[in-house]
C-alpha cells in the first residue's frame, strides 16, 4: 500500500508539472498494474510448466523403461528356463551321439508344440552335437512347423522341410553346414555356461536375425557332448516396441555395449544381411542412425557419459526431448541397454497450448480492461451530439472516431453511446492488430540478421529477405524463379545441399546442419542451416522455409576464449613459482634468525660461565704478584730464610696450579662454545664422536643448570661416531 501511495503521489506531481491529461492519469497506473500482473502470471506459468514437464517426463520415461524391461525379460527369461528342461530330458534319456536323430525329432516336435502355447516368441528349437549332427524345428509363416535336420538320413547335409517329417517337401539344402561352428554352439564349447548368444543370421533360405538361448550338455563321463538352443527372432522384439502406445511420437531402441542397434520401435531396417556361407549381419550404429531421435540421443548419452537411469533433456530439430538409458537387468549376460526418447509435446500433450490460450485470454482481458477505462473517460468528456458525425466518419473508415459524453445522460443515450464506442474500439483494435502484425512480420523478415528464404518442392527460389541478398551480393529478382543450385560454385557444396534438400522432401521433417564456405574475399564463413518443410492440410509439402545463421564470430570467439584461458593458466603457474621461491627465501631467513637468536643466548651463558674461572685466575695471579714482591724484598735485605723460600715455592706451586686449572676450564668452555656455535650457524655434514659432542653441549649449557638439582649421566659408547649435522643434533639435545 505504501508503494502504491508513493506511486500515486508521484503521478500527481507529474500532472502538476507537465499538465498531464485526465485520461493519462487514469490509464497509466492501470496499465502498469495490469502489465505487472501479466508479467507475474507469465513467470509463474513458465515455472509451473517446467516443473510439470520435468516431473511428468521422468515418470513417463521410467514407466516406458520398466514396461519395456518387463516385456523383454518375459520374452527372454522363460525361453532360457524351457531350454534347461529340454537339455535335462536329452541327457536323462541319453538321446545324444546317434547318427539317426529320430528319437530326438519326436520329442522336440512335442516340446515345440507345447512350448508355443505359453511362449509364442519362440521361433526355433535346435539340437547339435560333437558329431556334427543337427536337428531343429522352426515356426513357419503359416503357424506350422518345419523340420531342419542333418544326420545319416540326409547324408549329413542340412535339409529344411516344409513339414514336420523328412517325408514332407524339401525347401532348401546345405552341404557345408556344421552346427559346431555356429554362434549358438561355439561359445558354449569355449565357455560352457547357459546364456544368450550374440545377434546372428539364421543359416537357412530366410536368413532372418535371431538370438539363441543355448545350454551345453554332457554325457555320463562328464564330457562335452553338444548344445541345445531356443531361438527368438529380433522382429518379435521390434513388434512389441512398435506396439508400445505410451511412446507416442518418440522412439524406443535397444543397443549393445558398442551402440549397435539390436531393435527399435520404427518401421525402418536397422541391420543389413550379407549373403554368404554362412550369411552375416552388418549392424547399424545408433551413433550413425538416420533417425534424428536415435542419432541425437545416442550421441548425447555417449559424449556426456550419462549415468544409467538418469533422465536428460535434448534439443532435437528445435524441439525439447526427454531421454533415458538403462540396462536390461534380466536375463544376465546380454549387456543390452534400453534407450527411450520422447518429445516434450507427447509428454504434456496440449498443456502448453492450453497455457498459451489462457495467457492470450488474460492478455485480451487486460486489453479490454484498459479499453474500458478509456471508454469511461470518453463517456464523461465527449458530448453525445457527435454521435451522428462520428457514425459517418466511422462508415468512411475513420476508426479513430470517439463519441464524447458530457454530463449526465438518459439511459437509452448512454446505452447507444456505449454500444457505438464498443463497436468503434473493437474495429479499431482488430484493424490495428492486423496492421501491426503485418508490419511486424514484414519488418522481422526483411531486417533480421539471419538469411531467410523459401524454396519450392522443385528446388526453385520463391522469396528471400534483405540479409540473403546482402550475403550473396545479388538482387532477389535475379534469383526468384531459378533453382537454388545456381548459387553454388562448388560441386561438392551443391551435392551436399541437394542431399539435405531431398532428405527434407523424403522425411517431411525439419533438419539442421552446419555449412562452411569461403566468400569472394576468401574469408571463412560458417552457417547453421535449418530447412523446415511447410505442409498443407493434407500433409504434403508445399514449400521449404530455410534460415541461415552466421555463427562464424561465435566459433572465432570460442577459439579466442580457449587461447586466453591457456595464457592465463601459464601466467598463473609462473606467479605460483615466483611466490614459492620468495617463500623459500623467507623461510631460510627465519631459520638463520632462529640460529642467531639461539647463538646469542648461548654466548650470554658462556660469557657468564667463563667469568668464574677467569676471575679465580686473575685473583691467583694478583696473589702470586704480592708474594713475589715480598720475597724480592726479603732477598734484597738478606733476611730470606730457607724455610721462607720453601714456603714461597710451595705457595707458588699451589697458585700456579689454581691458575692453570681455571685457565684450562675457560679454554674448554671457549672451545665447546666455538664448536657448537659454528655447527649451529653452518649446516655441514661431518663425522663426529657422539659421547664427546654430548659432553661439549652439557658443558656449554652448564650455566643453565648449575644452580639446580639436576645431574646428567651420559651412557654412550666412547667409540661411537656418526656422520650427520652436529648443529641439528645439538638442537635436539
Amino acid at each position: 500500500m505504501n508503494i502504491l501511495g508513493e506511486y500515486v503521489w508521484e503521478v500527481e506531481i507529474i500532472m502538476k508539472l507537465r499538465n498531464v491529461s485526465l485520461r493519462t492519469a487514469v490509464i497509466l497506473p492501470t496499465v502498469v498494474i495490469m502489465l505487472a500482473i501479466l508479467a507475474l502470471f507469465v513467470v509463474l506459468n513458465a515455472r509451473d510448466y517446467e516443473f510439470l514437464a520435468k516431473e511428468q517426463g521422468e515418470r513417463i520415461l521410467d514407466a516406458l523403461y520398466l514396461n519395456t524391461e518387463q516385456r523383454l525379460s518375459a520374452l527372454l527369461v522363460e525361453p532360457m528356463r524351457a531350454n534347461m528342461f529340454y537339455k535335462d530330458y536329452i541327457t536323462r534319456e541319453e538321446l545324444y551321439n546317434y547318427d539317426d536323430l529320430g528319437e530326438i525329432e519326436s520329442y522336440t516336435l512335442d516340446f515345440m508344440t507345447e512350448l508355443r502355447e505359453s511362449l509364442p516368441q519362440v521361433s526355433v528349437i535346435s539340437y547339435g552335437d560333437e558329431l556334427g549332427n543337427y536337428l531343429g524345428y522352426r515356426l513357419n509363416d503359416n503357424d506350422t512347423y518345419g523340420l531342419m535336420v542333418k544326420d545319416i538320413r540326409t547324408n549329413f547335409d542340412l535339409n529344411i522341410y516344409a513339414g514336420e517329417t523328412v517325408d514332407s517337401d524339401l525347401l532348401a539344402g546345405f552341404d557345408e553346414y556344421d552346427p559346431r561352428t555356429r554362434p549358438w554352439y561355439l561359445p558354449a564349447k569355449i565357455d560352457p555356461q547357459a546364456r544368450w548368444s550374440d545377434v546372428y543370421v539364421n543359416y537357412d533360405e530366410k536368413m532372418e536375425l535371431a538370438i539363441t538361448s543355448f545350454v551345453p550338455f554332457y554325457n555320463k563321463e562328464d564330457d562335452f557332448t553338444g548344445v541345445v538352443g531356443i531361438d527368438v527372432k529380433l522382429n518379435m522384439i521390434n513388434d512389441f516396441l512398435i506396439d508400445e502406445e505410451m511412446k507416442g511420437n518418440g522412439v524406443i531402441y535397444i543397443v549393445d555395449e558398442d551402440w549397435n542397434i539390436l531393435s527399435h520401435s520404427l518401421e525402418t531396417d536397422f541391420v543389413k544381411v550379407m549373403e554368404g556361407d554362412p550369411p552375416t549381419a552388418v549392424m547399424l550404429s545408433a551413433l550413425e542412425a538416420e533417425n534424428p531421435l536415435i542419432k541425437k540421443s545416442a550421441e548425447f548419452i555417449d559424449s556426456h557419459a550419462i549415468e544409467p537411469g538418469n533422465v536428460h533433456q535434448i534439443n532435437i530439430s528445435g524441439q525439447r526431448h526427454f531421454s533415458m538409458m538403462s540396462p536390461l537387468k534380466e536375463p544376465e549376460g546380454l549387456n543390452w541397454n534400453i534407450v527411450v526418447t520422447i518429445p516434450e509435446k507427447d509428454i504434456l500433450g496440449a498443456v502448453k497450448e492450453r497455457q498459451n490460450t489462457t495467457l492470450r485470454l488474460i492478455s485480451v482481458f487486460l486489453i479490454v480492461g484498459m479499453i474500458a477505462a478509456m471508454y469511461l473517460l470518453s463517456r464523461i468528456t465527449k458530448p453525445i451530439l457527435q454521435s451522428s458525425e462520428a457514425a459517418l466518419r466511422l462508415s468512411e473508415g475513420d476508426f479513430e472516431t470517439k463519441m464524447d459524453i458530457d454530463g449526465l445522460q438518459l439511459y437509452e443515450t448512454k446505452e447507444l453511446v456505449i454500444a457505438f464506442n464498443n463497436m468503434s474500439d473493437k474495429l479499431k483494435t482488430s484493424f490495428n492488430r492486423i496492421k501491426r502484425s503485418e508490419e511486424k512480420y514484414r519488418s522481422l523478415i526483411e531486417n533480421v540478421d539471419d538469411m531467410i528464404y523459401s524454396i519450392s518442392k522443385d528446388g526453385v527460389f520463391l522469396s528471400m529477405n534483405n540479409s540473403f541478398e546482402e550475403a550473396l551480393d545479388i538482387q532477389a529478382d535475379s534469383l526468384i524463379g531459378k533453382p537454388f543450385t545456381e548459387i553454388f560454385t562448388s560441386d561438392k557444396a551443391m551435392s551436399y545441399w541437394l542431399k539435405m534438400f531431398h532428405e527434407v522432401l523424403q522425411n517431411k521433417e525439419r533438419i539442421s546442419f552446419p555449412f562452411e564456405y569461403f566468400d569472394e574475399n576468401n574469408h571463412r564463413k560458417i552457417l547453421n542451416v535449418n530447412l523446415i518443410p511447410q505442409l498443407n492440410a493434407e500433409g504434403q509439402i508445399e514449400s521449404i522455409l530455410g534460415t541461415n545463421t552466421d555463427i562464424t564470430d561465435l566459433i572465432i570467439a570460442q577459439d579466442e576464449i580457449e587461447r586466453l584461458l591457456k595464457a592465463e593458466k601459464e601466467e598463473l603457474e609462473s606467479l605460483v613459482k615466483q611466490r614459492t621461491a620468495e617463500l623459500e627465501t623467507t623461510m631460510q631467513e627465519l631459520r638463520d634468525r632462529e640460529r642467531l637468536a639461539s647463538l646469542g643466548s648461548l654466548v650470554a651463558g658462556i660469557a657468564h660461565e667463563i667469568n668464574t674461572p677467569l676471575g679465580v685466575a686473575v685473583t691467583a695471579s694478583s696473589y702470586m704478584e704480592k708474594i713475589n714482591d715480598g720475597i724480592f724484598v726479603s732477598l734484597k735485605e738478606g733476611s730470606l730464610s730457607k724455610q721462607a723460600l720453601i714456603e714461597y715455592i710451595k705457595t707458588m706451586d699451589e697458585s700456579t696450579e689454581i691458575v692453570n686449572s681455571n685457565l684450562h676450564r675457560a679454554s674448554e668452555l671457549i672451545r665447546s662454545f666455538k664448536e657448537i656455535s659454528v655447527q649451529q650457524s653452518v649446516e655441514k655434514l661431518q663425522v663426529f664422536a657422539v659421547e664427546d659432542y654430548i659432553q661439549d653441549v652439557l658443558l656449554a649449557l652448564k650455566h643453565e643448570y648449575k644452580n639446580t638439582d639436576h645431574t646428567f649421566d651420559v651412557d654412550c659408547d666412547t667409540s661411537l661416531e656418526v656422520k650427520s649435522y652436529p648443529g641439528a643434533f645439538s638442537q635436539i639435545l
